[in-house]
């Protein structure tokens, strides 16, 4: 009997008839596969999980581990996308077994990264890059492009995750590179996705709406769902980081349109979170409660995941706007208590202990202390994390600005002062001061010779590539430089990092401490007095400190009972406006009334008997000239000498004025200007780069060019000649016994450079200027384009921040005699980046900038009368018997750059031709 089974097994086996069965049975199964697959992409999940089911149960049959790996991956992925990522990480395990079965490594890693994904999903990013970096190194080694793409963008998602954009951009410029060669168009897009996201938290939102603009038309033509909620999701998140809430809604709803269709669980409720938070930014609290009710029952209970802490937190800031604190703290502490277990980046945390901050100043002060402790504490750990591993990140750090300013407010409420300005020089300007303290401990200098070397090849590199694009007519080459020119960037920005973790002057380096009360009066004398300013979401907080005392305030509501920041942020961007447009001057005197009685009023018991005033700005007082405002029937300037700094600890850290100089002046003024032939404004660079109109019949203004289409041969662009600044340079020259003056054809970058700038006290630049908000390390200077056709220049005739930041300097004092060069990207807490940090960085003591777009004709005026004044105050009677000696006719002693500009600007104001404040306000003076 037992020979009859063997012969009958061992017939059916090799029969023809049962060989073609056993085909069948696999035929059977790898079509139930690939139905279930498209399935899934089709976001059709449920007809993907029966068709999955069928064919596991072929497979199984056959015992085919190759088939059992796709299906039990395939349902990895259903899970992944509802949400259930215990039973997500079951399926990839199961995938991870049957690839080691069948003895094949390539899925063994699509396995490992699958599963590294899901420990990244859930928060664990210490597995998650372990597996990542295993599969990367392995996968490179076998020429595996589908897991080493996957991997190196898992990692470039991590990375991000953590805020260290650096290092998150160098993988997925690499992924790109990768898709790119393997014309991979859906990989293409995810890695944009990332990218844009990227753009988001670097305040780049045009350029981050552009990328997931073509996410989403790219969804369109393939009709990929999941692209497409990808791209109405980011468009959201752009725009409500943007503050434009409505548009977010709408694209949020098309989001939750898609995730309905196709039953993503996990996007839902991220949906409805964040449509949620919306609704709580418009006080809408009933409505946000109603979403957050649904995004509980979508996840189903009490779990222990980062969308329920959210879910927590979210519902603690209905109550604390309501408030009902000790409801809120409930649910803070709640939140705080999830985020503790799965939030590795903290990010989170640090938002729920500021909350619970806040919530407990009205409950226990003890625990009001101990909860924003905390949360600085985790905060200090971030800012020390990216110091390790990258260059300074602002941004991360600026999005808990108004929670920390929230903090300042209630030690003031509380009355303890010295604590509130402690908090407040500590997170003003980070990233300056951490610049500045490198530059003070020299450690620039002490890097390397190899990684030195390295850096300076790449911007060399840069620089060409830059100016190649502008000369480049054909498309298709432009394009390939484009992409050249990124790639470049990002090597950049690897030997940045390089420098950073590898270099042992890095591991020894220490940030200047925080100023403390007594340090911040120490810099004022009897005539001087410092206004510190900060906004929290709703409060405007004012710090007025002198020699001998400190007075506080805070400011709730303003106008027509408005929250006192929204209704400043609109007087503010109205008087702006009203200057710009040559509005009508009692218009503008009404709003610097309104600003003042705000911004100066509250202080005027220690205005009084003060000469001096030091501005320390926040938001969008950044963008205002003090100057303009009224203090006692007058401009505030007619009363005071006005400068502005970051910080006050940054102020401290600027470079001083050297006793001795060996030259008095570099004026570089009326350079020559060349048409440029362009297709696009790539020399620029940039989707907010700002230039506008030229020559008008009433005025010529610094920063702005005309453009001309030509039809097919591109578009001409041009920078209108500005005739004064050649009569601005002379008459400044003329003040000056021995003059260094760039001008027409010789005003190039070229020999700009090739000075030693370190020897002049003054360095003056008379030209037009251009804004590049998005990437204000690339606006710049724009100086005579003589020098660029020439053969090994280097040059594009554009003196960017990014080449600023290298030059050595030991100015007292640089003025930009240009448009819009006071402007930039103005990052909360932060400050303005852009060409006044350059040059302050580059060794300036002082910088003089505009705030906007200025006249050619009356900013002559006001800098050679501002000059006069600069190099002869008060002359002594022994510097009047050297100068006659020495047949000079004004007085070299070093004197107050911000008392000379209030005589300069005054002239202006009593002449009838040039006293609207269009002519004289825009310039002011930052540093020391």
């Amino acid at each position: 009997m037992k020979n009859l089974v063997l012969f009958s097994l061992l017939f059916a086996c090799f029969h023809p008839l049962f060989g073609q069965t056993t085909q069948l049975l696999k035929t059977e199964a790898d079509s139930l596969y690939k139905l279930g697959d498209q399935a899934v992409n089709e976001g059709n999940l449920d007809f993907a999980v029966a068709n999955f089911k069928a064919a596991t149960q072929k497979y199984s049959l056959l015992k085919d581990n190759k088939g059992l790996f796709y299906t039990s991956d395939g349902m990895g992925w259903v899970n992944f996308y509802l949400g259930d990522m215990p039973g997500a990480l079951d399926e990839f395990n199961n995938s991870l077994q049957f690839a080691r079965n069948g003895i094949d490594s390539s899925l063994a890693y699509k396995a490992l990264n699958n599963i590294g994904l899901i420990h990244y999903t859930n928060g664990d990013y210490l597995k998650a890059s372990g597996l990542l970096n295993y599969v990367a190194a392995n996968s490179k080694n076998i020429n595996d492009y589908y897991n080493l793409s996957f991997s190196l963008k898992q990692l470039g998602d991590l990375y991000w995750r953590l805020g260290i954009y650096d290092k998150a951009v160098l993988f997925l410029n690499e992924v790109l590179l990768l898709a790119i060669q393997n014309q991979d168009h859906y990989l293409i897009a995810s890695v944009k996705g990332t990218l844009g996201a990227i753009y988001i938290n670097q305040y780049q939102y045009d350029r981050a709406k552009s990328i997931f603009r073509d996410v989403l038309n790219f969804g369109v033509k393939e009709n990929n769902v999941y692209a497409m909620e990808s791209a109405y999701h980011n468009l959201s998140t752009n725009d409500a980081r943007n503050e434009f809430l409505d548009s977010a809604q709408f694209y949020l709803l098309k989001s939750i349109e898609i995730n309905r269709q196709i039953g993503q669980k996990r996007s839902l409720v991220s949906n409805f979170n964040n449509l949620a938070l919306l609704y709580i930014k418009q006080n809408k609290l009933e409505v946000a409660g109603r979403y957050l009710d649904s995004s509980f029952t979508l996840v189903g209970g009490h779990q222990i995941n980062s969308s329920v802490s959210a879910i927590y937190n979210r519902k603690g800031l209905i109550l604390q706007k309501s408030d009902k604190h000790k409801d809120a703290i409930e649910y803070f502490i709640k939140s705080e208590n999830i985020a503790s277990q799965v939030e590795t980046n903290n990010f989170s945390r640090i938002s729920n202990l500021l909350s619970l901050s806040e919530s407990f100043y009205f409950v226990n002060q003890d625990s009001n202390d101990f909860y924003f402790n905390l949360a600085d504490s985790l905060l200090d750990g971030i800012v020390k994390k990216q110091i390790n591993l990258n260059f300074s990140n602002p941004v991360q750090v600026a999005q808990f600005n108004g929670q920390i300013n929230q903090r300042i407010s209630t030690l003031i409420k509380r009355g303890n002062i010295s604590e509130a300005i402690k908090v407040y020089e500590k997170n003003k300007a980070k990233s300056l001061i951490q610049d500045l303290s490198f530059k003070q401990n020299e450690i620039e200098k002490s890097i390397n010779l190899p990684m030195r070397i390295k850096k300076g090849e790449i911007l060399d590199k840069i620089s060409r590539i830059e100016k190649q694009i502008v000369k480049e007519k054909s498309d298709s080459l432009k394009e390939t430089l484009r992409k050249e020119l990124n790639f470049l960037e990002l090597e950049y920005d690897a030997i940045l990092v390089k420098i950073k973790t590898e270099d042992p002057a890095y591991s020894k380096f220490k940030i200047q401490p925080t100023l403390s009360t007594y340090q911040a009066q120490q810099i004022c004398d009897d005539q001087t007095i410092i206004l510190e300013f900060a906004m929290t979401e709703s409060d405007l907080i004012g710090l007025a400190i002198t020699q001998n005392e400190v007075k506080p305030w805070i400011i709730e509501k303003a106008g027509n009972n408005k929250r006192a920041t929204e209704a400043i942020n609109e007087a503010v961007k109205e008087l702006l406006n009203k200057i710009n447009s040559h509005g009508n001057q009692s218009e503008i005197d009404s709003g610097a009334n309104w600003l003042a009685t705000y911004l100066l009023q509250p202080a005027e018991t220690l205005l009084k008997g003060k000469k001096k005033l030091i501005i320390v700005p926040d938001g969008i007082l950044a963008y205002l000239p003090f100057e303009v405002l009224k203090y006692k029937n007058k401009y505030l300037i007619e009363s005071f000498e006005i400068s502005y700094t970051p910080s006050l600890t940054a102020l401290t850290l600027l470079d001083k004025p050297k006793e001795n100089y060996k030259k008095e002046i570099l004026i570089v003024s009326n350079p020559d200007y060349i048409p440029i032939i362009r297709r696009d404004k790539d020399s620029l660079r940039g989707p907010n780069v700002y230039l506008g109109s030229v020559r008008s019949s009433q005025t010529i203004t610094r920063g702005l060019t005309r453009e001309v289409r030509t039809g097919n041969n591109g578009m001409e662009i041009f920078f209108a000649p500005l005739d004064e600044t050649k009569t601005e340079g002379e008459r400044i020259g003329d003040l000056f016994s021995n003059p260094d003056i760039l001008t027409e054809e010789n005003a190039t970058e070229s020999l700009v450079k090739k000075k030693d700038l370190s020897q002049y006290r003054f360095l003056h630049f008379a030209t037009h200027g251009f804004l590049n908000e998005s990437k204000p390390e690339l606006s710049g200077l724009v100086l005579s384009q003589a020098d660029t056709s020439s053969a090994g220049s280097g040059e594009d005739g554009y003196l960017r921040a990014s080449e600023i930041y290298t030059l050595n300097l030991s100015s007292e004092m640089v003025t930009l005699s240009a448009c819009q060069t006071g402007l930039g990207k103005n990052i909360r807490g932060e400050g303005v980046l852009g060409l006044q940090r350059a040059f302050l960085y580059a060794g300036a003591s002082s910088v003089v900038v505009s705030l906007w777009g200025v006249s050619d004709k009356s900013t002559a005026i006001l800098m050679s009368d501002f000059y006069d004044e600069v190099i002869d105050q008060d002359p002594k009677w022994y510097n009047k018997l050297i100068n006659f000696i020495t047949f000079r006719t004004k007085n070299y002693q070093p004197a107050s750059k911000a008392k000379a500009m209030r005589e300069a600007k005054t002239a202006m104001i009593n002449s009838p031709e040039y006293s609207h404040p269009f002519n004289w306000a825009p310039f002011i003076i930052i540093g020391k």
